[in-house]
């Protein structure tokens, strides 16, 4: 009996030995890492944007947008033309705001049939004298940029209103920017256009045309007078007009003065 618990308890202890010898000997496993190159960049594909309208606009208008940023013009080019995007995306060119233009030339059929001379054309030159006497061609008292030739009589108060209000408001402000105002006094006599001159505070110069010569290649009325004539410095009639009032004429005249000085 003894015996053979003996024996049991041997073969018992052989078989724990065993046992434990297996897990010694069983190599430790490790936890695999994958290849690199089993490892796959995967790019995630935008999803279709008209069934996702919160995640912005689509690919049609972003594509309109881009082309409109690229066809904003540089600054200095904003300053001479607009460019506007088509729906093709194509950019247009627009001409640039236009610059202030001169005033209308509001004449009646009768003023335009009589008017000899109109805007576009050229004021006749001639040789005349001064009050004084002297005789001086008309071109060569042109200003530098402009000119305001106006014909009158001393008669017309309306002419002597013209007169005073030139001389205050053109001769004197504008003398220094290359604008000069002369008379053309019709048949008076010289000593009679020096006391309208002083009386008016007129001071610019003033040609004598005693029989009327000059006013003859102007205009076929004679009798309507003051005639007022805006001319740039070789002598085209840029504006003009017929009948004086200083809430028409005058302020008519001091807009084209100011416009082509880019006032």
């Amino acid at each position: 009996m003894c015996q053979r618990n003996t024996l049991w308890i041997v073969l018992a202890g052989g078989l724990m030995l065993a046992v434990l010898g297996c897990q010694r000997e069983a190599p430790e496993e490790k936890p695999k890492l994958p290849s690199r190159k089993t490892i796959k960049k995967t790019e995630i594909q935008p999803q279709d944007e008209e069934s996702t309208p919160e995640k912005g606009p689509s690919e049609p208008a972003r594509k309109g947008r881009t082309e409109a940023k690229r066809a904003q013009p540089t600054p200095s080019e904003e300053k001479k033309t607009v460019y506007t995007v088509e729906p093709e995306g194509k950019t247009t060119e627009e001409p640039a705001a236009p610059s202030p233009s001169l005033p209308k030339v509001a004449l009646s059929e009768a003023d335009q049939a009589a008017s000899l001379v109109k805007v576009g054309d050229k004021l006749p030159d001639a040789e005349l004298p001064d009050p004084a006497g002297k005789a001086q061609s008309l071109r060569s008292l042109f200003g530098q940029k402009l000119t305001v030739v106006v014909f009158w009589s001393g008669a017309g108060l309306s002419s002597l209103q013209e007169l005073q209000d030139l001389g205050r408001d053109v001769a004197g402000p504008y003398a220094k920017e290359g604008v000069q105002v002369v008379g053309i006094n019709e048949r008076d006599a010289p000593e009679e256009v020096k006391a309208k001159l002083e009386q008016t505070g007129a001071k610019f110069p003033v040609l004598l045309d005693r029989d009327g010569s000059l006013l003859a290649k102007v205009t076929t009325d004679k009798e309507k007078l003051p005639r007022t004539y805006l001319l740039d410095s070789a002598g085209k009639v840029l504006w003009f007009d017929v009948v004086y009032s200083s809430h028409g004429t005058r302020d008519d005249l001091l807009q084209a003065i100011g416009a082509l000085l880019g006032k």
